[in-house]
């Protein structure tokens, strides 16, 4: 049973990275193209970093609650009654997860309010 959702796990995880591969080989820069110019240092730059930072933190938090969801379901349902037990703890963690992702993409407005 531990080798099985071993399996399901890698391939849950598998599935949910590969689209993230693509893009990155599709998304590319024109040849020749110049990388945009550097504003500089200063508030508008402070809040661009922060917000561009906790975007990605949102995505790899959102990734990983749905992969304890999609691991929540499997125990649930292959899993009896003690794999309910772990599938509900499983589903409680990934809602807290979804939660926090939510909170943190209010981050970047307050620290704009505090800098203007």
């Amino acid at each position: 049973m531990k080798s099985l959702m071993k399996t399901a796990s890698f391939l849950a995880i598998v599935s949910l990275l590969a689209p993230l591969a693509m893009v990155g080989a599709i998304v590319q820069p024109p040849v020749g193209s110049e990388p945009p110019p550097v504003s500089g240092y200063g508030p508008g730059n402070l809040y661009d970093i922060v917000n561009n930072v906790v975007n990605w933190v949102f995505a790899f938090i959102m990734l990983l609650s749905i992969m304890f969801v999609i691991m929540a379901a499997f125990e649930f349902v292959t899993g009896g009654p003690e794999g309910a037990k772990e599938g509900r703890q499983k589903l409680i963690w990934a809602a807290v997860g979804i939660g926090f992702a939510i909170l943190a993409r209010a981050f970047p407005n307050i620290l704009r309010g505090l800098i203007q």
